[in-house]
């Protein structure tokens, strides 16, 4: 006898009660990822990826019924198809519908995290230190740069009140460029 499938996390059940239909195609995917084992394949990721997949399917679905609707020039099916892409727009989103996966974290035996997603706080600290690394790479970089810039524009303002330098030697030591006589007779 195989376990039961997980449940379709409660969030998106309150969410699509008015579509018990959708509901019914959510936990038809989770049972399917029993039926169907991925070897190597986390399956508390799958589960996630699956019903994010499924959810996409059902955007998808509301978009056309949309297109029909105005198609149809049916004000109320427009407005009722438009309301209907919003719930699964949010259904889909990481802070509706998917916000909550505590129910599926229990099932596969994860400990909880101190919030509610799809990855492990270890994975999330690894994500920040490799963009706080490569903010301060960033930032040196364009402080370099901003020197530089600093230093030709400063260069360019002191040719144009002191007039252009003149190179005298050959381990290039500038010097002030002398003034050109102007008509003067000795």
């Amino acid at each position: 006898m195989s376990p039961p499938p997980p449940p379709v996390p409660w969030r998106l059940r309150e969410m699509l009660q008015g579509y018990p239909g959708h509901v019914e195609r959510l936990q038809e995917v989770l049972s399917y990822m029993l039926e169907e084992p991925a070897p190597g394949v986390d399956p508390f990721e799958r589960a996630i990826w699956l019903l994010e997949g499924r959810l996409e399917t059902f955007i998808f679905e509301a978009r056309e019924e949309l297109k029909a609707a105005v198609a149809s020039g049916d004000e109320k099916a427009v407005e009722l198809a438009r309301a209907k892409e919003s719930l699964m727009l949010r259904a889909h989103s990481k802070n509706g519908g998917l916000f909550d996966l505590s129910e599926l974290q229990s099932y596969f035996g994860r400990p909880q995290a101190r919030y509610e997603g799809s990855r492990s706080p270890t994975l999330d600290w690894i994500l920040a230190v490799i963009v706080l690394a490569s903010l301060l790479v960033g930032l040196r970089e364009y402080n370099q740069y901003s020197q530089q810039q600093r230093a030709a524009r400063l260069s360019a303002h002191l040719d144009a009140f002191l007039g252009p330098a003149e190179s005298t030697s050959a381990d290039d030591e500038w010097t002030e460029a002398a003034p050109e006589d102007e008509g003067l007779d000795p």
